[in-house]
């Protein structure tokens, strides 16, 4: 009489096969530990060192201490200036500054780029609406608002790449961080894009305020 076969399938040496779930053991609970401590601290980092995850700029050391900082190569303000203008300002004014005949202007030699720097700081501030007569060209679209999205030091750097550059015919000064900063607190509350007519009655540029220990110091020398 035949046995009955055993539902265990049987190895060509005789032994049952292995349970199914052998080798699939849970994950320690110390090593979940360890990732979601992982995980805490990817999170931190990223939010204490993101330079509040703007795309021109990523500095590692933020937080950290002035003497760390120091320490790290200052990036030259024209090489950032051209770095922003290639992200943000190419794909109007193109990459050689002649604009887009017709629809956006030149920045090659522009009276506009020449004039006051005050005329640049706000239309990158503020924006700019309404038709502009450039080189004798004239254009009618709009230039968007770049104050919320640029920070002062990227806004001077963006400007001093345009007005000095030779190779596009500017020869005019760079635009300091702190001038920019004047610029920021002389138009605060300002809501609408700039008009020509309203740019081409400003004839002085803000400058940074002085400090004021200064006239103290003064004061005392004289005594």
């Amino acid at each position: 009489m035949t046995q009955p076969q055993d539902n265990k399938k049987l190895h060509l040496d005789g032994d049952t096969a292995a349970d199914p779930t052998d080798g699939y053991e849970p994950v320690p609970l110390w090593l979940i530990s360890i990732f979601g401590a992982l995980l805490l601290w990817g999170g931190w980092y990223l939010g204490a060192h993101s330079a509040g995850w703007n795309p021109y700029e990523l500095d590692e050391n933020a937080g950290s201490g002035a003497g760390i900082a120091a320490s790290q190569p200052v990036e030259d303000p024209i090489a950032l200036g051209k770095r922003i203008f290639s992200g943000t300002c190419v794909s109007c004014h193109q990459a050689d500054g002649k604009g887009l005949p017709g629809q956006y202007p030149s920045l090659n030699g522009s009276e506009w780029v020449a004039g006051t720097p005050a005329w640049m700081k706000r239309i990158v501030l503020n924006g700019l609406e309404g038709p502009i007569t450039v080189k004798g060209a004239s254009y009618n679209n709009a230039m968007p608002a770049l104050g919320a999205k640029l920070t002062d030091k990227h806004i001077a750097a963006v400007i001093s790449y345009v007005r000095t550059n030779a190779e596009w015919g500017n020869n005019s000064g760079a635009v300091s961080v702190e001038s920019v900063a004047a610029t920021r607190l002389a138009v605060k509350g300002r809501t609408l894009p700039w008009s020509p007519s309203e740019l081409q009655a400003i004839t002085t540029d803000e400058q940074p305020a002085q400090a004021t220990s200064r006239p103290a110091a003064t004061t005392s020398a004289a005594k």
